[in-house]
């Protein structure tokens, strides 16, 4: 054997080994964490590259006016494992609720295909009855969280359409319990009046769920993320915080009422707030367990935006422009938000 390729194979066991120390450390202090990051993004689209007959995916197929194929598709799964991985400073995340994806293909990809395989998330998925074909979906670290239920509850809309599930999780972390919601509002097409009493049914249906789980128990943990197609101050979501109050105090907390830079979606020359955090009282103060540890963050990250050029200022880097490919990653901005465990 030549001096080089003996140097050559103590390199490679070096590497492995480090890599081997790295997952260990990692598994390690995914257990001694006291802070967990949740991250809520509208992909937008992910589609895969298989066309299924019985969705609405015709656009996103080979034969499709987008020209959707593998390369398309590996690139956008790509992409999204960077932007979760990139705004968590590159670590893992503990709960990550998405928006916009077509199946459960797509999270199998995602998790064990990508720059997210290290972690080793699970995944909470059901096929919804949207039209289009797209649903929510989360997927969360065994290592911090024990998944105890979970249930999909449907938004039937006035005109007997369904939009997309509303996800529910019921999580164990350490001693304490988290009841996560996950949500796609129905969206303003037709105008954002028009369209408004959609996002009221969805809004009265996440409404029931929570005021089920504060009947059961006043200081459950509620924790609610997602795509609301309203801002915080629309009707869809002051009904929430109006609706659910005790002694003239809201038990429900919306964390982006407050001031951003940016929203987390550009519609023209307008920047809007659709992506919203809202958590119960008792992650807000509490003795015992999960609590709110910082602000929400809209994770305006340099990569996941480009120069806009037809309405000035900054907007999201898409995959499309139009119909054409430029290789960008959504329409969204992801947000994140950390809790701490004392």
């Amino acid at each position: 054997m030549s001096l080089i390729n003996f140097f050559s194979i103590c390199v490679i066991m070096l590497l492995n080994a480090s890599l081997h120390n790295l997952q260990a450390q990692y598994i390690n202090e995914s257990f001694q964490s006291d802070t967990l990051t949740f991250l809520f993004y509208n992909v937008e689209n992910l589609f895969d590259d298989v066309d299924d007959p019985s969705l609405g995916d015709d656009e996103f197929s080979k034969k499709g006016i987008r020209a959707w194929n593998g390369f398309k598709y590996k690139s956008k799964i790509k992409k999204i494992s960077q932007v979760i991985l990139a705004a968590n400073n590159w670590e893992a995340t503990s709960i990550i609720g998405l928006a916009e994806i077509e199946n459960r293909n797509v999270l199998n990809e995602l998790t064990s295909s990508s720059l997210l395989s290290r972690i080793g998330y699970k995944i909470l998925h059901k096929e919804s009855p949207d039209h289009r074909g797209i649903d929510v979906g989360l997927l969360y670290d065994p290592k911090k969280i024990v998944l105890l239920d979970s249930a999909f509850y449907e938004i039937e809309l006035a005109d007997q359409t369904y939009s997309r599930d509303i996800l529910y999780a019921k999580m164990k972390i350490r001693n304490d319990i988290l009841h996560v919601f996950v949500c796609h509002w129905p969206s303003r097409f037709g105008g954002a009046l028009s369209s408004e009493n959609n996002r009221m049914i969805a809004s009265e249906a996440l409404l029931n769920q929570c005021k089920r789980l504060l009947t059961e128990n006043e200081n459950s943990k509620i924790f609610i993320m997602g795509d609301f197609n309203d801002e915080p101050k629309d009707k869809s979501l002051s009904n929430l915080h109006d609706k659910l109050m005790l002694n003239n105090h809201a038990l429900l907390h919306n964390l982006m009422d407050n001031e951003f830079d940016l929203g987390t979606i550009k519609f023209q020359n307008q920047w809007y707030l659709f992506d919203q955090f809202l958590i119960s009282n008792d992650l807000l103060k509490n003795d015992f367990g999960l609590q709110l540890y910082a602000k929400s963050q809209i994770c305006s990250l340099p990569f996941l935006l480009v120069k806009d050029e037809k309405y000035l200022g900054i907007k999201p880097f898409r995959t499309f422009s139009g119909y054409r490919f430029i290789g960008g990653y959504s329409d969204h901005l992801p947000i994140l938000v950390r809790l701490i465990y004392h």
